[in-house]
């Protein structure tokens, strides 16, 4: 009997290592976009932009299609806000980025940075399709670019 539950053990224990192994954490981006430009953003995403739905799980999120073939999304703090909320940006906490290719056939990258209040920080949060050490930093220094020229065109 102790024998089987040992071994159990072992292999509950090897897939949660397995499953940690994997995962790549958050990083901090806020000296590339900092929580006021994060707001402003926002706002901006709010004022000038629509709705449109980019993915199942999010209906009619606020979007604005900015040059450089970027549209960005604002996922709000909950699936389905209330409806005297959408227009409210304490609402949304991510700003996702969708880069397209040069064709415009198909989507090159989803980004997701998200805004920890509490800290006044912004985080690019890791894709759930594999990103690495490596491709997480390699896609913070190629937001930088993506982010400037959002940040010029809002500020026009």
């Amino acid at each position: 009997m102790n024998k089987y539950f040992i071994i159990i053990f072992l292999f509950l224990s090897l897939i949660v290592n397995a499953q940690k192994m994997g995962k790549v954490d958050s990083i901090d981006i806020s000296y590339i976009l900092s929580c006021e430009d994060f707001q402003e953003i926002k706002q901006f995403v709010l004022d000038k932009g629509q709705t449109r739905t980019y993915c199942n799980m999010y209906n009619n999120n606020p979007y604005y299609e900015f040059n450089d073939r970027v549209e960005l999304y604002l996922n709000s703090v909950v699936q389905f806000p209330k409806k005297e909320d959408v227009k409210k940006p304490d609402t949304y906490d991510t700003i996702v980025i969708l880069i397209w290719n040069v064709e415009r056939n198909y989507p090159f990258r989803y980004t997701h940075m998200k805004e920890d209040a509490s800290t006044k920080k912004i985080y690019l949060i890791p894709s759930d399709l594999g990103d690495t050490s490596k491709s997480i930093e390699a896609r913070r220094n190629g937001m930088k670019r993506y982010i400037t020229n959002i940040q010029k065109e809002v500020r026009q």
